[in-house]
């Protein structure tokens, strides 16, 4: 018996759990990890094509 569909669901679900937590119980500081995380991906993307061939 494979446990493949649950573990992962209990996984995402933990996460979620944490990421709103920590966004009610900090704010201030999920605020500035959400823009750090934009800025990351901005970056990422604008320079992914560079990359590429």
């Amino acid at each position: 018996m494979s446990l493949y569909p649950i573990i992962p669901i209990i996984a995402i679900a933990g996460g979620a759990y944490i990421v709103i937590n920590t966004l009610f119980t900090q704010p201030l500081n999920a605020a500035i990890g959400l823009v750090i995380t934009v800025i990351g991906l901005a970056i990422y993307y604008s320079r992914k094509s560079k990359f590429t061939k």
